[in-house]
């Protein structure tokens, strides 16, 4: 009963701890880092569950692939994900206005304007993220995220430049066309960033619950099976949400099978 508890509330108490860490950092001055903040939290946490509650021991990555995901992870955080998300909340703080601000919703609490820019975001992202996977041209550029035949939480920085510059353009133009604030930016930026490490991690979670709203562990893992038709294959873009995927008609109920491959092939 205890281990079904921990399964289906960790994710949660993972978030939870992720963006307090972010609100911390906000709070004390450092906007611009609280998605680092969060990612960090989120970080070790995988990182520990990983260890006391392995989904499938055959993720579990070894010495040449931890050496080589870190190597993209701090290529991605240093130059990539890292520099455009602090690039992203930067200017929207030093573009603030210039925007359609009469049409955000500037009154709204802080962590109600977040969400509604989660979900604009998302609107974004699942459709870039579709027309990586659908386009023959873009495929090359997102293959190399989907190549490694194992999920754990390191190897979700495995991204090419282009594909971290356009994931993140579909994040800032909605600060530019809005006139959004730095902190409302920062905020929804630290909670995309510690669910995509949760979302990629080799964790035994249960998460079904919350599911289709979110695009969790589970939800996502269809997304990475490799070897299925392309009608099949073509499931769940959602980064952070899944009900773009339900509207749009490329949800996949359930989860997949523990044996199921992994991989670009």
């Amino acid at each position: 009963m205890k281990r079904a508890w921990a399964a289906r509330s960790l994710y949660p108490l993972v978030m939870l701890g992720a963006m307090l860490a972010a609100w911390a950092a906000m709070r004390t001055g450092w906007v611009s880092a609280a998605p680092a903040a969060a990612g960090l939290v989120a970080a070790v946490c995988a990182g520990a569950g990983e260890r006391m509650a392995t989904h499938r021991t055959d993720w579990t990555p070894r010495a040449r692939e931890l050496a080589a995901d870190a190597l993209w992870a701090t290529l991605a955080l240093l130059a990539g994900q890292g520099l455009l998300w602090g690039v992203s909340v930067w200017a929207a703080g030093a573009l603030a206005g210039l925007g359609s601000g009469q049409l955000w919703p500037a009154s709204w609490p802080l962590l109600a304007q977040a969400l509604l820019y989660l979900v604009c975001v998302e609107f974004l992202g699942y459709w870039a993220h579709r027309l990586l996977h659908e386009r023959a041209l873009l495929w090359p550029v997102h293959r190399m995220h989907h190549a490694p035949p194992k999920l754990y939480w390191l190897n979700a920085f495995r991204l090419h430049p282009v594909d971290a510059l356009l994931m993140t353009a579909t994040t800032l133009c909605w600060a530019v066309l809005f006139g959004l604030s730095a902190e409302v930016v920062a905020l929804g930026g630290a909670f995309s960033l510690a669910h995509l490490l949760i979302q990629h991690s080799n964790i035994g979670l249960d998460t079904r619950w919350l599911m289709p709203v979110m695009a969790t562990a589970e939800f996502h893992r269809w997304h990475h099976v490799a070897a299925l038709t392309p009608g099949e294959r073509l499931v769940n873009y959602g980064h952070v949400f899944g009900f773009w995927d339900v509207l749009f008609g490329s949800w996949r109920r359930g989860v997949p099978p523990d044996d199921a491959r992994m991989g670009a092939d």
